[in-house]
Protein backbone atom coordinates (compact mmCIF):
# COMPACT_ATOMS: atom_id res chain seq x y z
CA UNK A 1 0.00 0.00 0.00
CA UNK A 2 1.36 3.51 -0.85
CA UNK A 3 2.19 5.64 2.16
CA UNK A 4 -0.83 7.48 3.56
CA UNK A 5 -1.13 10.28 6.08
CA UNK A 6 -3.45 7.95 8.01
CA UNK A 7 -1.29 4.79 8.23
CA UNK A 8 -1.90 4.12 11.93
CA UNK A 9 -5.66 4.54 11.63
CA UNK A 10 -5.72 2.34 8.53
CA UNK A 11 -3.80 -0.44 10.29
CA UNK A 12 -6.29 -0.41 13.18
CA UNK A 13 -9.18 -0.41 10.73
CA UNK A 14 -7.69 -3.31 8.77
CA UNK A 15 -7.25 -5.38 11.93
CA UNK A 16 -10.81 -4.58 13.02
CA UNK A 17 -12.26 -5.49 9.60
CA UNK A 18 -10.33 -8.77 9.51
CA UNK A 19 -11.61 -9.70 12.96
CA UNK A 20 -15.18 -8.92 11.88
CA UNK A 21 -14.80 -10.79 8.59
CA UNK A 22 -15.64 -7.73 6.47
CA UNK A 23 -14.22 -7.31 2.95
CA UNK A 24 -12.56 -3.87 2.74
CA UNK A 25 -10.03 -2.05 0.57
CA UNK A 26 -7.74 -0.25 3.01
CA UNK A 27 -5.67 1.27 0.17
CA UNK A 28 -8.81 2.80 -1.34
CA UNK A 29 -9.83 4.17 2.04
CA UNK A 30 -6.39 5.72 2.43
CA UNK A 31 -6.73 7.56 -0.88
CA UNK A 32 -10.21 8.77 0.07
CA UNK A 33 -9.07 10.04 3.46
CA UNK A 34 -6.03 11.76 1.93
CA UNK A 35 -8.25 13.54 -0.59
CA UNK A 36 -10.49 14.87 2.18
CA UNK A 37 -7.56 16.05 4.27
CA UNK A 38 -5.68 17.69 1.39
CA UNK A 39 -8.54 19.42 -0.41
CA UNK A 40 -11.31 19.77 2.19
CA UNK A 41 -9.19 19.93 5.36
CA UNK A 42 -11.45 17.38 7.07
CA UNK A 43 -10.18 14.96 9.69
CA UNK A 44 -10.55 11.25 8.99
CA UNK A 45 -12.95 10.89 11.93
CA UNK A 46 -15.24 13.85 11.15
CA UNK A 47 -18.11 13.10 8.75
CA UNK A 48 -20.89 15.70 8.67
CA UNK A 49 -23.99 15.34 6.50
CA UNK A 50 -23.12 15.65 2.79
CA UNK A 51 -19.41 14.97 3.26
CA UNK A 52 -19.58 11.51 1.66
CA UNK A 53 -21.35 12.86 -1.42
CA UNK A 54 -18.81 15.69 -1.68
CA UNK A 55 -15.96 13.18 -1.47
CA UNK A 56 -17.26 10.73 -4.06
CA UNK A 57 -18.95 13.07 -6.54
CA UNK A 58 -16.77 16.19 -6.34
CA UNK A 59 -13.35 15.57 -4.82
CA UNK A 60 -12.67 12.26 -6.53
CA UNK A 61 -13.75 13.42 -10.03
CA UNK A 62 -11.67 16.58 -9.66
CA UNK A 63 -8.54 15.19 -8.01
CA UNK A 64 -8.68 11.39 -7.94
CA UNK A 65 -7.69 8.75 -10.49
CA UNK A 66 -9.31 8.86 -13.92
CA UNK A 67 -10.69 5.35 -13.38
CA UNK A 68 -12.91 5.30 -10.27
CA UNK A 69 -13.01 2.31 -7.90
CA UNK A 70 -15.84 -0.22 -8.12
CA UNK A 71 -19.19 0.75 -6.66
CA UNK A 72 -19.22 -2.35 -4.47
CA UNK A 73 -15.69 -1.71 -3.19
CA UNK A 74 -16.56 1.87 -2.19
CA UNK A 75 -19.83 0.85 -0.55
CA UNK A 76 -18.38 -2.08 1.43
CA UNK A 77 -15.29 -0.16 2.56
CA UNK A 78 -17.10 2.97 3.72
CA UNK A 79 -19.89 0.93 5.36
CA UNK A 80 -17.30 -0.94 7.41
CA UNK A 81 -15.32 2.22 8.15
CA UNK A 82 -18.29 4.10 9.58
CA UNK A 83 -19.13 1.07 11.76
CA UNK A 84 -15.50 0.95 12.88
CA UNK A 85 -15.49 4.60 13.90
CA UNK A 86 -18.68 4.28 15.94
CA UNK A 87 -17.83 0.96 17.62
CA UNK A 88 -14.32 2.09 18.64
CA UNK A 89 -15.43 5.54 19.84
CA UNK A 90 -13.45 7.36 17.13
CA UNK A 91 -16.39 9.02 15.35
CA UNK A 92 -15.96 12.78 15.63
CA UNK A 93 -18.45 14.95 17.43
CA UNK A 94 -21.15 16.54 15.25
CA UNK A 95 -20.72 13.78 12.66
CA UNK A 96 -23.85 12.38 11.04
CA UNK A 97 -25.30 9.08 12.18
CA UNK A 98 -23.43 6.07 10.69
CA UNK A 99 -26.65 4.74 9.18
CA UNK A 100 -27.20 8.03 7.35
CA UNK A 101 -23.59 8.05 6.16
CA UNK A 102 -23.83 4.50 4.87
CA UNK A 103 -26.99 5.41 2.95
CA UNK A 104 -25.26 8.49 1.51
CA UNK A 105 -22.32 6.32 0.44
CA UNK A 106 -24.56 3.79 -1.35
CA UNK A 107 -26.46 6.55 -3.13
CA UNK A 108 -23.33 8.45 -4.19
CA UNK A 109 -21.33 5.38 -5.26
CA UNK A 110 -23.95 4.65 -7.94
CA UNK A 111 -23.10 7.94 -9.68
CA UNK A 112 -19.36 7.96 -9.09
CA UNK A 113 -18.37 6.52 -12.49
CA UNK A 114 -20.45 9.09 -14.40
CA UNK A 115 -19.07 11.95 -12.30
CA UNK A 116 -15.48 10.77 -12.77
CA UNK A 117 -15.96 10.54 -16.54
CA UNK A 118 -17.07 14.18 -16.79
CA UNK A 119 -13.86 15.95 -17.81
CA UNK A 120 -15.37 19.34 -16.97
CA UNK A 121 -15.13 18.30 -13.31
CA UNK A 122 -11.41 17.53 -13.54
CA UNK A 123 -8.91 19.94 -12.04
CA UNK A 124 -6.42 21.51 -14.50
CA UNK A 125 -3.60 19.44 -12.99
CA UNK A 126 -5.53 16.20 -13.42
CA UNK A 127 -6.39 17.08 -17.03
CA UNK A 128 -2.77 17.90 -17.78
CA UNK A 129 -1.46 14.71 -16.18
CA UNK A 130 -3.95 12.61 -18.13
CA UNK A 131 -2.90 14.39 -21.32
CA UNK A 132 0.71 13.49 -20.47
CA UNK A 133 -0.22 9.84 -20.02
CA UNK A 134 -1.72 9.92 -23.50
CA UNK A 135 1.71 11.03 -24.74
CA UNK A 136 3.34 8.17 -22.86
CA UNK A 137 4.78 10.48 -20.20
CA UNK A 138 4.15 9.29 -16.63
CA UNK A 139 4.96 11.53 -13.69
CA UNK A 140 3.88 9.28 -10.83
CA UNK A 141 6.88 6.96 -11.15
CA UNK A 142 9.61 9.61 -11.60
CA UNK A 143 12.70 8.41 -9.68
CA UNK A 144 13.85 11.91 -8.64
CA UNK A 145 12.90 15.57 -8.68
CA UNK A 146 15.00 16.34 -11.78
CA UNK A 147 13.26 13.63 -13.79
CA UNK A 148 9.86 14.76 -12.56
CA UNK A 149 10.57 18.36 -13.59
CA UNK A 150 11.81 17.28 -17.03
CA UNK A 151 8.67 15.22 -17.63
CA UNK A 152 6.39 18.01 -16.47
CA UNK A 153 8.14 20.44 -18.83
CA UNK A 154 7.72 17.96 -21.68
CA UNK A 155 3.99 17.68 -21.03
CA UNK A 156 3.59 21.45 -20.66
CA UNK A 157 5.47 22.15 -23.88
CA UNK A 158 3.29 19.72 -25.80
CA UNK A 159 0.17 21.17 -24.22
CA UNK A 160 1.11 24.73 -25.16
CA UNK A 161 1.62 23.61 -28.75
CA UNK A 162 -2.05 22.62 -28.99
CA UNK A 163 -4.46 25.14 -30.55
CA UNK A 164 -6.50 27.16 -28.08
CA UNK A 165 -9.78 25.45 -28.93
CA UNK A 166 -8.21 22.00 -28.63
CA UNK A 167 -7.00 22.84 -25.13
CA UNK A 168 -10.49 24.00 -24.23
CA UNK A 169 -11.95 20.75 -25.55
CA UNK A 170 -9.53 18.70 -23.48
CA UNK A 171 -9.92 20.85 -20.36
CA UNK A 172 -13.53 22.07 -20.26
CA UNK A 173 -14.95 23.88 -17.27
CA UNK A 174 -18.36 23.48 -15.65
CA UNK A 175 -21.05 24.88 -17.94
CA UNK A 176 -18.67 25.25 -20.88
CA UNK A 177 -21.02 23.39 -23.21
CA UNK A 178 -23.39 26.36 -23.01
CA UNK A 179 -20.73 29.04 -23.53
CA UNK A 180 -18.80 30.01 -26.63
CA UNK A 181 -15.04 30.21 -26.41
CA UNK A 182 -15.27 34.01 -26.47
CA UNK A 183 -17.78 34.08 -23.60
CA UNK A 184 -15.68 31.65 -21.57
CA UNK A 185 -12.50 33.69 -22.14
CA UNK A 186 -14.18 36.96 -21.21
CA UNK A 187 -15.46 35.41 -17.99
CA UNK A 188 -12.10 33.85 -17.19
CA UNK A 189 -10.16 37.10 -17.74
CA UNK A 190 -12.90 39.40 -16.43
CA UNK A 191 -13.07 41.60 -19.51
CA UNK A 192 -15.98 42.57 -21.73
CA UNK A 193 -14.14 42.77 -25.04
CA UNK A 194 -13.63 39.51 -26.97
CA UNK A 195 -10.48 40.75 -28.76
CA UNK A 196 -8.90 41.61 -25.40
CA UNK A 197 -9.95 38.19 -24.10
CA UNK A 198 -8.26 36.56 -27.11
CA UNK A 199 -5.04 38.49 -26.47
CA UNK A 200 -5.06 37.42 -22.83
CA UNK A 201 -5.62 33.80 -23.87
CA UNK A 202 -2.16 33.95 -25.49
CA UNK A 203 -0.53 35.96 -22.70
CA UNK A 204 1.23 32.98 -21.16
CA UNK A 205 2.78 31.91 -24.48
CA UNK A 206 4.35 35.12 -25.76
CA UNK A 207 7.80 34.47 -27.22
CA UNK A 208 11.09 35.80 -25.97
CA UNK A 209 14.32 36.57 -27.78
CA UNK A 210 15.46 39.11 -30.32
CA UNK A 211 13.28 40.48 -33.09
CA UNK A 212 14.39 40.51 -36.73
CA UNK A 213 16.59 43.59 -37.37
CA UNK A 214 15.44 46.55 -39.47
CA UNK A 215 17.80 45.52 -42.25
CA UNK A 216 15.75 42.35 -42.71
CA UNK A 217 12.28 43.82 -42.27
CA UNK A 218 12.52 47.21 -44.00
CA UNK A 219 12.70 45.74 -47.54
CA UNK A 220 9.42 43.89 -46.86
CA UNK A 221 7.75 47.18 -45.97
CA UNK A 222 9.27 49.18 -48.83
CA UNK A 223 8.24 46.66 -51.48
CA UNK A 224 4.73 45.92 -50.18
CA UNK A 225 1.83 46.92 -52.47
CA UNK A 226 0.24 48.84 -49.60
CA UNK A 227 3.32 51.05 -49.12
CA UNK A 228 3.51 51.66 -52.86
CA UNK A 229 -0.14 52.72 -52.90
CA UNK A 230 0.30 55.06 -49.92
CA UNK A 231 3.22 56.71 -51.69
CA UNK A 232 1.19 56.94 -54.91
CA UNK A 233 -1.58 58.66 -52.97
CA UNK A 234 0.93 61.17 -51.60
CA UNK A 235 2.31 61.88 -55.07
CA UNK A 236 -1.21 62.31 -56.45
CA UNK A 237 -1.89 64.98 -53.80
CA UNK A 238 0.91 67.19 -55.06
CA UNK A 239 1.71 69.90 -52.53
CA UNK A 240 -1.56 69.56 -50.63
CA UNK A 241 -5.20 68.50 -50.85
CA UNK A 242 -8.33 70.00 -49.31
CA UNK A 243 -10.21 67.88 -46.77
CA UNK A 244 -13.60 67.98 -45.09
CA UNK A 245 -14.29 68.79 -41.44
CA UNK A 246 -13.96 65.04 -40.71
CA UNK A 247 -10.44 64.98 -42.16
CA UNK A 248 -11.06 63.07 -45.42
CA UNK A 249 -10.75 64.10 -49.05
CA UNK A 250 -13.65 66.03 -50.50
CA UNK A 251 -15.95 63.86 -52.67
CA UNK A 252 -14.76 65.08 -56.07
CA UNK A 253 -11.11 64.69 -55.14
CA UNK A 254 -11.79 61.29 -53.56
CA UNK A 255 -13.33 59.96 -56.76
CA UNK A 256 -10.44 61.38 -58.77
CA UNK A 257 -7.91 59.67 -56.46
CA UNK A 258 -9.83 56.38 -56.65
CA UNK A 259 -9.61 56.40 -60.44
CA UNK A 260 -6.03 57.68 -60.64
CA UNK A 261 -4.71 55.01 -58.24
CA UNK A 262 -6.66 52.16 -59.83
CA UNK A 263 -8.28 51.23 -56.54
CA UNK A 264 -11.17 49.41 -58.20
CA UNK A 265 -8.82 46.44 -58.62
CA UNK A 266 -8.41 46.14 -54.83
CA UNK A 267 -12.17 46.58 -54.34
CA UNK A 268 -12.92 43.73 -56.71
CA UNK A 269 -10.26 41.53 -55.17
CA UNK A 270 -11.69 42.09 -51.70
CA UNK A 271 -15.24 41.42 -52.88
CA UNK A 272 -14.10 38.21 -54.59
CA UNK A 273 -12.65 37.05 -51.27
CA UNK A 274 -16.08 37.42 -49.71
CA UNK A 275 -17.67 34.93 -52.13
CA UNK A 276 -14.77 32.58 -52.83
CA UNK A 277 -15.94 29.86 -50.45
CA UNK A 278 -19.52 30.80 -49.60
CA UNK A 279 -22.26 31.96 -51.95
CA UNK A 280 -25.64 32.84 -50.46
CA UNK A 281 -28.84 31.94 -52.34
CA UNK A 282 -29.31 35.59 -53.38
CA UNK A 283 -25.80 35.73 -54.85
CA UNK A 284 -26.20 32.33 -56.50
CA UNK A 285 -29.30 33.59 -58.34
CA UNK A 286 -27.30 36.17 -60.28
CA UNK A 287 -23.86 34.53 -60.12
CA UNK A 288 -20.89 35.53 -57.98
CA UNK A 289 -19.09 37.38 -60.78
CA UNK A 290 -22.16 39.45 -61.64
CA UNK A 291 -22.72 40.15 -57.95
CA UNK A 292 -19.15 41.40 -57.57
CA UNK A 293 -19.59 43.60 -60.66
CA UNK A 294 -22.74 45.08 -59.14
CA UNK A 295 -21.10 45.84 -55.79
CA UNK A 296 -17.86 47.13 -57.31
CA UNK A 297 -19.76 49.68 -59.40
CA UNK A 298 -22.05 50.75 -56.56
CA UNK A 299 -21.73 54.54 -56.16
CA UNK A 300 -20.34 56.09 -53.00
CA UNK A 301 -20.42 59.71 -51.97
CA UNK A 302 -18.04 60.23 -49.07
CA UNK A 303 -14.38 59.23 -49.05
CA UNK A 304 -14.86 57.41 -45.74
CA UNK A 305 -17.42 55.12 -47.41
CA UNK A 306 -14.87 53.81 -49.91
CA UNK A 307 -12.92 51.05 -48.16
CA UNK A 308 -10.14 50.91 -50.76
CA UNK A 309 -9.38 54.62 -50.43
CA UNK A 310 -10.14 55.01 -46.73
CA UNK A 311 -7.63 52.32 -45.67
CA UNK A 312 -4.87 54.05 -47.66
CA UNK A 313 -5.80 57.43 -46.24
CA UNK A 314 -5.97 56.29 -42.62
CA UNK A 315 -2.79 54.23 -42.95
CA UNK A 316 -0.90 57.17 -44.47
CA UNK A 317 -2.04 59.53 -41.70
CA UNK A 318 -1.16 57.01 -38.97
CA UNK A 319 2.30 56.43 -40.46
CA UNK A 320 3.05 60.13 -40.91
CA UNK A 321 3.08 60.06 -44.71
CA UNK A 322 0.15 62.50 -44.66
CA UNK A 323 -0.24 65.31 -42.14
CA UNK A 324 -3.56 67.08 -41.48
CA UNK A 325 -3.63 70.78 -40.70
CA UNK A 326 -7.08 72.33 -40.55
CA UNK A 327 -8.84 71.84 -43.86
CA UNK A 328 -5.69 70.80 -45.69
CA UNK A 329 -3.69 67.59 -45.91
CA UNK A 330 0.01 67.66 -46.72
CA UNK A 331 2.03 64.73 -48.08
CA UNK A 332 5.34 64.01 -46.35
CA UNK A 333 7.39 62.20 -48.97
CA UNK A 334 11.04 62.37 -47.99
CA UNK A 335 13.69 61.59 -50.62
CA UNK A 336 15.49 59.13 -48.35
CA UNK A 337 14.54 57.15 -45.24
CA UNK A 338 16.62 54.71 -43.23
CA UNK A 339 15.49 51.17 -42.46
CA UNK A 340 14.10 52.02 -39.03
CA UNK A 341 11.95 54.78 -40.51
CA UNK A 342 10.50 52.41 -43.11
CA UNK A 343 9.67 49.76 -40.54
CA UNK A 344 8.07 52.39 -38.31
CA UNK A 345 5.89 53.50 -41.24
CA UNK A 346 4.85 49.91 -41.93
CA UNK A 347 4.04 49.23 -38.28
CA UNK A 348 2.03 52.39 -37.72
CA UNK A 349 0.01 51.97 -40.90
CA UNK A 350 -0.57 48.25 -40.32
CA UNK A 351 -1.61 48.71 -36.70
CA UNK A 352 -4.15 51.30 -37.85
CA UNK A 353 -5.63 48.82 -40.35
CA UNK A 354 -5.82 46.05 -37.76
CA UNK A 355 -7.35 48.34 -35.13
CA UNK A 356 -9.96 49.46 -37.68
CA UNK A 357 -10.76 45.83 -38.44
CA UNK A 358 -11.07 45.00 -34.73
CA UNK A 359 -13.86 47.53 -34.30
CA UNK A 360 -15.97 44.66 -35.66
CA UNK A 361 -14.60 41.76 -33.57
CA UNK A 362 -16.70 39.17 -35.41
CA UNK A 363 -14.91 40.07 -38.64
CA UNK A 364 -11.47 40.09 -37.03
CA UNK A 365 -11.39 36.93 -34.88
CA UNK A 366 -9.98 34.54 -37.48
CA UNK A 367 -7.19 36.85 -38.63
CA UNK A 368 -6.22 37.87 -35.08
CA UNK A 369 -6.05 34.22 -34.04
CA UNK A 370 -3.88 33.39 -37.06
CA UNK A 371 -1.50 36.28 -36.33
CA UNK A 372 -1.16 35.42 -32.64
CA UNK A 373 -0.83 31.69 -33.23
CA UNK A 374 1.93 32.17 -35.82
CA UNK A 375 3.61 34.69 -33.50
CA UNK A 376 3.84 32.36 -30.51
CA UNK A 377 4.94 29.45 -32.73
CA UNK A 378 7.91 31.31 -34.21
CA UNK A 379 6.20 32.53 -37.40
CA UNK A 380 5.06 28.99 -38.25
CA UNK A 381 2.29 28.35 -40.76
CA UNK A 382 -1.16 28.23 -39.16
CA UNK A 383 -3.36 25.86 -41.22
CA UNK A 384 -6.68 27.26 -42.45
CA UNK A 385 -8.43 24.26 -40.94
CA UNK A 386 -7.04 25.16 -37.52
CA UNK A 387 -8.30 28.73 -37.88
CA UNK A 388 -11.74 27.44 -38.85
CA UNK A 389 -11.70 25.09 -35.85
CA UNK A 390 -10.88 28.03 -33.62
CA UNK A 391 -13.73 30.09 -35.08
CA UNK A 392 -16.25 27.29 -34.58
CA UNK A 393 -15.31 27.10 -30.91
CA UNK A 394 -14.84 30.83 -30.33
CA UNK A 395 -18.16 31.85 -31.93
CA UNK A 396 -20.48 29.13 -30.70
CA UNK A 397 -20.92 26.81 -27.75
CA UNK A 398 -20.71 23.03 -27.87
CA UNK A 399 -24.48 22.86 -27.57
CA UNK A 400 -24.97 25.29 -30.46
CA UNK A 401 -22.59 23.33 -32.68
CA UNK A 402 -24.36 20.10 -31.81
CA UNK A 403 -27.67 21.66 -32.84
CA UNK A 404 -26.21 22.89 -36.14
CA UNK A 405 -24.91 19.41 -36.83
CA UNK A 406 -28.31 17.91 -36.03
CA UNK A 407 -29.99 20.05 -38.72
CA UNK A 408 -27.20 19.50 -41.24
CA UNK A 409 -25.81 23.05 -41.21
CA UNK A 410 -22.13 23.49 -42.08
CA UNK A 411 -20.69 26.85 -41.02
CA UNK A 412 -17.22 26.20 -42.46
CA UNK A 413 -17.72 27.79 -45.94
CA UNK A 414 -19.09 31.03 -44.46
CA UNK A 415 -16.33 31.11 -41.85
CA UNK A 416 -13.65 30.58 -44.49
CA UNK A 417 -14.99 33.48 -46.56
CA UNK A 418 -15.05 35.59 -43.43
CA UNK A 419 -11.39 34.73 -42.74
CA UNK A 420 -10.45 35.44 -46.35
CA UNK A 421 -12.03 38.88 -46.22
CA UNK A 422 -10.35 39.80 -42.93
CA UNK A 423 -7.00 38.65 -44.31
CA UNK A 424 -7.60 40.90 -47.31
CA UNK A 425 -7.53 43.91 -45.00
CA UNK A 426 -3.80 43.34 -44.35
CA UNK A 427 -2.71 40.95 -47.10
CA UNK A 428 -0.84 43.65 -49.07
CA UNK A 429 1.10 45.06 -46.10
CA UNK A 430 3.81 42.40 -45.88
CA UNK A 431 2.73 41.31 -42.39
CA UNK A 432 1.98 37.72 -43.44
CA UNK A 433 1.88 35.37 -46.38
CA UNK A 434 -1.05 33.22 -47.52
CA UNK A 435 -0.67 29.82 -49.14
CA UNK A 436 -2.59 26.60 -49.64
CA UNK A 437 -1.13 25.46 -46.34
CA UNK A 438 -2.29 28.46 -44.30
CA UNK A 439 -1.16 31.81 -42.92
CA UNK A 440 2.34 32.62 -41.65
CA UNK A 441 3.95 35.79 -40.33
CA UNK A 442 6.89 37.28 -42.19
CA UNK A 443 9.90 38.65 -40.30
CA UNK A 444 8.22 42.06 -40.51
CA UNK A 445 5.05 40.44 -39.16
CA UNK A 446 6.99 39.26 -36.11
CA UNK A 447 7.93 42.89 -35.38
CA UNK A 448 4.43 44.10 -36.30
CA UNK A 449 2.60 41.82 -33.85
CA UNK A 450 5.05 42.80 -31.10
CA UNK A 451 4.29 46.46 -31.82
CA UNK A 452 0.54 45.85 -31.94
CA UNK A 453 0.57 44.04 -28.61
CA UNK A 454 2.49 46.91 -27.06
CA UNK A 455 -0.27 49.33 -28.07
CA UNK A 456 -3.43 47.21 -28.01
CA UNK A 457 -2.78 45.69 -24.60
CA UNK A 458 -0.25 47.90 -22.85
CA UNK A 459 -2.26 47.73 -19.63
CA UNK A 460 -2.63 43.94 -19.86
CA UNK A 461 0.65 42.56 -21.21
CA UNK A 462 3.46 44.30 -19.39
CA UNK A 463 6.15 43.30 -21.89
CA UNK A 464 5.05 41.81 -25.23
CA UNK A 465 8.53 40.43 -25.90
CA UNK A 466 9.81 39.29 -22.46
CA UNK A 467 13.25 37.84 -21.92
CA UNK A 468 15.05 39.29 -24.91
CA UNK A 469 16.24 42.50 -26.47
CA UNK A 470 14.38 44.31 -29.18
CA UNK A 471 16.89 43.17 -31.80
CA UNK A 472 17.59 46.68 -33.00
CA UNK A 473 14.00 47.86 -32.41
CA UNK A 474 14.13 49.93 -29.19
CA UNK A 475 11.23 51.97 -30.59
CA UNK A 476 8.81 49.04 -31.01
CA UNK A 477 6.95 49.75 -27.78
CA UNK A 478 6.46 53.40 -28.65
CA UNK A 479 5.40 53.29 -32.29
Amino acid sequence: MPDSKHDLLLRHFGAWAQAKGRPVDAELLGRLLDLRLTYADLAATYWPVGSVEHLLLELWPAKGDVTPPSEQGVTDTLDAYFRFLRSTGRMGARSAEPAALRKEARRSAKHMSAAAADTSAWSPTKSLMEYGRGLGVEVDDAPDVETLQARLEQVQESWNALPVHERRRRMPGPGDSQLSGADQAMLAHRVDDPITALLLTFAGELPSGELPPPGETAPIVRTSPFTHQMQALCRWMGERAEVTKTGVLRPAAAHEAYEALGLEAWTRQQLARSYRHYVSPAVADVGADAWVDRLASRPWRYAGDCEALDRLWRGAIASGLIELDGTWAYPRLEPERDDEAWVRIGMRAGVQLLEDLCTNPYAAFGLVYGLLRSYVRGCAVVPWQEILGFLADWDRSVDERAYEQSIGYDSAPLSRSRVDRSCGALADTGVFTESEAGLALTPFGDVFVTAWLSTASADLLVNPRPGGSAGGHPWVAVI
